[in-house]
């Protein structure tokens, strides 16, 4: 997940023309971390034990944090910042477009994290291998997730972005179904997940560029939102992914991501795309 104050920084310190390469720049060293990460907790995990990873992801994050106390921005309280908030988010739950927005980012997260959460389980259950044989497969999938932000950093700044969006939302829900509805070849269907990946992704950096754009003097609050309907889309995806893979199996997994990329498409593509706003900026950059 992406912390919504660096959003906010981007926001701030680059026009909306320019915001589409930091943002996903900032996206692809979020699948970045995890591509590395992967085989070197296999590794320590099978050196080690179970409890060196969490030792030294926990120490990691302790430096993170220092870090992030020493370079980031800091900004004095005011005693009306709840109250000034409560504000903005009252202004921006008015518009239409947010919500929309919101709404496809939500299932957009459902889909990729129902493909990234079961991934591992159905390349054991199908083929056999081991836990720590996953590390390798899994690193390729999210390798494809970095290239596809990496492109949502180009997509972000074009006037056919919703279009284009719309379309790689389709095509990346048609490759995570596939990967647990046809299981073909161990290799085969790990390229067919980082396809997906690759497609899925390419939405997020271009709905973090238009919540910029649709929340105007309130950048913060508005990437908060996002945040939450992140964290909603990645609920819905581990936890709806587990009873349906209880009641149906994979394969209703992979219906799973089909159906709410789907859905996703229509309503970006059906919505989004009619907003004045969004469409002028664009053209404008």
């Amino acid at each position: 997940m992406i912390p919504p104050n660096s959003m906010a920084i981007i926001a701030d310190h680059f026009p909306p023309a320019e915001r589409g390469r930091p943002i996903s720049i900032l996206i692809s060293a979020s699948f970045l971390g995890p591509v590395l990460a992967i085989p070197v907790v296999a590794l320590l995990a099978d050196i080690s034990g179970w409890r060196t990873p969490f030792a030294v992801g926990g120490g990691l994050c302790l430096i993170l944090w220092g870090f992030q106390w020493l370079w980031l921005p800091q900004q004095r309280d005011s005693a009306g910042q709840a109250v000034a908030f409560l504000a903005r988010f009252a202004a921006l739950s008015r518009r239409a477009g947010i919500w929309h927005l919101l709404v496809t980012n939500a299932l957009y997260q459902t889909a990729a994290f129902a493909l990234f959460t079961y991934l591992a389980a159905f390349l054991i259950r199908t083929y056999g291998i081991r836990e720590k044989e996953t590390a390798l497969p899994l690193a390729v999938a999210l390798f494809g997730a970095m290239l596809g932000s990496l492109l949502g950093g180009t997509v972000a700044g074009r006037t056919w972005r919703i279009g284009g969006v719309a379309l790689t939302l389709l095509m990346g829900g048609i490759f995570a179904g596939v990967v647990f509805v046809a299981a073909a070849s161990l290799w085969l269907t790990v390229l067919l997940a980082a396809a997906g990946a690759f497609l899925l992704t390419v939405f997020e950096p271009v709905t973090w560029a238009l919540m910029a754009e649709l929340a105007g003097e309130s950048p913060a609050t508005a990437n908060g939102m996002l945040a939450v309907s992140n964290q909603l889309g990645a609920t819905i995806g581990a936890s709806v992914g587990g009873l349906v893979l209880v009641f149906g199996g994979f394969s209703l997994v992979g219906l799973l991501c089909l159906g709410a990329a789907v859905i996703a498409a229509l309503v970006i593509g059906a919505k989004v795309r009619g907003i004045g706003v969004v469409r002028t900026r664009a053209e404008e950059a």
